[in-house]
């Protein structure tokens, strides 16, 4: 049967669940309901909160209006709400409300002027605690200072009942994340020496007293970045998250252990072949965590002695994406959060961990008309890399394309083999999973164009061995796993070899420009925000300690940065190549993209820039968003002659 392609604004027209948060008596969940982009230049993604029965009665909004309402945080008591909303000043930054449960309007608690990051209620009930960077100074001139007037982000704590704010961490220094000790009396701290995102790389694991005072640094761990810090119990310990992750916010990690007062730190989850991305100290002697093994996600207790239950493991994919996490009632056995797969699209869903075998509620209907959206047939397949690692990864293929038991296609309008998209993930450390966000790759399928989103080496869900097998080595083992994910699909009868394209975004962009100087399998390419020029990106970005780190080299003089260039080898590309970029993208500057073009241009390929004006490292604005899809596919398709 033959369907009608997916369109962009299908897809545009969604809703997505976010920060699923449980009651304290576990009856309820308050979570995010999110639209998929905005709505225009002036116009902030518009958030508001929802609530639902955990037993999965009928969900109703919470707030209504054009503001951006975000972080629901119930109170120890689970008589109030607090969140963040812009509604006081619309895109200009977000102030902490109180939202009585038993009634009535939410009502602004603070009125500061520096940017709120997060939010989480003390243990006493009496106060929220939260990070804000100081407010920037008013403009003198339009001359703009490269970092010369930092602007520290700090822990600050509010009074729930009189609004009084008052500061707990000291001036100049970076409070990236924190968590409140049992006690209440301490809180752990990720700081950094500066606050340019290039210092995340350089964070290290502190405590701060809830009094207020100097940050005390508990441990470094060298060579990776850290996340996530919780305490034990018993206030003697302090847990955390730490691997080399390549962007913050995407945690994909070991867990590592450190005594609360300093001294040996402790890889608990070492040899283990899964990722952690959220974690939850129950018991002295163990935690509970949620994480990936492979392409499966995961609900698991580990022990402190290395030893790791699963409670739950299956092909889904948990949120957010980029961490995925959960939150508990006061009990600690009703779990709630957010989860899909590879047919069903985000919903809130709760579990209760005491029972012998996690069975599963859904909470929200948040996209019903998704029912009717055919996105293709998508799979888990695996293969083997050439030096005999095991590597996987996601195969779409078309509604109406079937495959006989022999592998041989027995359905398809051109009734054989098929052209075939490899969409890399960024990262490097993140991977896809069993989820139905694939950048492009839905718009292709129902086009007739099969995709594999592979996860080579350098992927999270594999334990840090995978995750930091790349480093150094960009470009190079990496690339031969994405390569012989191709000649699996071409062996499987899916893929035609003469009808191959590339593409992906940040990391997936380098992959996809280094992939089209390395070899000519691929007729067309799609670099979204990617790196050309490895010394230039250095200069330019904002995370220069990232390329240092990930490269293992110098910038200036180092071979790495020659080497591992797609511009020192433009040479080679024959590939048809279309480049997206953000205009104002920090992390991937867009002068990576006008360097790309005009190489590839001055060589003779065949290729067109696509800059959006606004735009950071992903687009956001709805008219973007949709050119940026349609224009990849349409690419694409034309290019391996659907």
């Amino acid at each position: 049967m033959t369907t009608e392609p997916l369109l962009v604004d299908d897809y545009l027209q969604l809703q997505l669940p976010d920060d699923a948060q449980i009651s304290p008596d576990g009856r309820w969940v308050a979570y995010v309901q999110a639209a998929m982009a905005k709505e225009g230049a002036d116009k902030p993604v518009r958030n508001q909160l929802w609530i639902t029965a955990a037993d999965g009665n009928a969900a109703r909004p919470l707030t209504a209006g054009a503001s951006q309402d975000k972080a629901p945080r119930w109170a120890p008591a689970g008589d109030r709400l607090a969140f963040l909303s812009d509604r006081g000043e619309p895109g200009k930054g977000f102030q902490i409300y109180l939202l009585p449960m038993a009634g009535g309007e939410a009502t602004a608690l603070t009125s500061v002027k520096g940017r709120i990051a997060e939010i989480a209620w003390c243990r006493d009930g009496r106060h929220i605690a939260f990070t804000m960077a100081d407010p920037a100074p008013e403009a003198q001139g339009d001359v703009i200072h490269f970092e010369e007037h930092p602007l520290f982000q700090r822990l600050y704590m509010v009074d729930a009942a009189t609004g009084d704010v008052r500061g707990l961490s000291p001036e100049g220094v970076q409070v990236w994340e924190f968590a409140e000790s049992a006690s209440g009396e301490e809180f752990a701290v990720v700081a950094s020496a500066a606050p340019w995102e290039w210092s995340w790389y350089e964070a290290w694991v502190g405590r701060v007293p809830a009094a207020g005072g100097p940050i005390a640094e508990v441990c470094r761990v060298a060579g990776r970045q850290v996340a996530s810090p919780v305490w034990s119990p018993d206030g003697q310990q302090i847990a955390f998250l730490a691997g080399a992750l390549s962007d913050r916010g995407s945690v994909g990690a070991g867990l590592w252990v450190v005594p609360a007062s300093g001294g040996e730190v402790r890889h608990v989850t070492e040899g283990y072949e899964g990722s952690c991305t959220w974690l939850v100290w129950q018991e002295p002697r163990h935690l509970l965590f949620m994480g990936y093994e492979g392409l499966e996600a995961t609900i698991g207790r580990v022990r402190l002695d290395g030893k790791v239950e699963l409670l739950y493991k299956a092909e889904v994919g948990f949120g957010p994406r980029w961490q995925p996490r959960f939150s508990l009632d006061r009990s600690g056995t009703h779990l709630a959060t957010v989860r899909e797969d590879l047919r069903n699209l985000p919903e809130v869903w709760v579990t209760d961990l005491a029972a012998a075998k996690l069975d599963w509620q859904r909470c929200s209907d948040v996209n019903p008309q998704a029912a009717a959206m055919e996105r293709g047939a998508a799979r888990i397949i695996r293969w083997q890399a050439p030096d005999g690692m095991a590597i996987e990864g996601v195969l779409l293929t078309p509604p109406d394309w079937e495959q006989g038991a022999s592998g041989a296609p027995t359905g398809g309008e051109a009734g054989g083999p098929l052209p075939l998209a490899v969409i890399v993930h960024g990262g490097p450390t993140a991977l896809y999973g069993a989820r139905t966000s694939w950048l492009w790759a839905p718009y292709l399928a129902t086009r007739g164009v099969a995709v594999l989103m592979p996860n080579p080496r350098g992927s999270t869900g594999r334990g840090l061995a995978f995750a930091e097998a790349n480093l150094g080595d960009m470009g190079g083992a990496d690339l031969q796993d994405i390569l012989a994910g191709v000649d699996a699909c071409i062996e499987m009868g899916v893929a035609d070899p003469d009808r191959l394209g590339i593409g992906g975004w940040s990391y997936g962009g380098y992959m996809t420009a280094w992939a089209t100087t390395q070899t000519d399998r691929f007729k067309a390419a799609v670099v979204g925000a990617g790196i050309c020029n490895w010394t230039s990106f250095h200069g330019t970005s904002e995370i220069p300690t990232w390329d240092a780190a990930y490269l293992k080299d110098q910038p200036y003089g180092g071979e790495a940065y020659r080497r591992w260039s797609p511009l020192t080898h433009v040479a080679e590309v024959k590939a048809a190549t279309l480049i997206l970029h953000g205009e104002q993208d920090t992390c991937v500057p867009v002068g990576q993209a006008y360097e790309w073009f005009r190489a590839l241009k001055e060589h003779g390929v065949k290729t067109f820039l696509r800059v959006y004006p606004r735009e950071p490292h992903g687009p956001r604005e709805r008219a973007h968003v949709k050119d940026m899809q349609e224009a990849a596919v349409a690419w694409l398709v034309a290019h391996l002659k659907v």
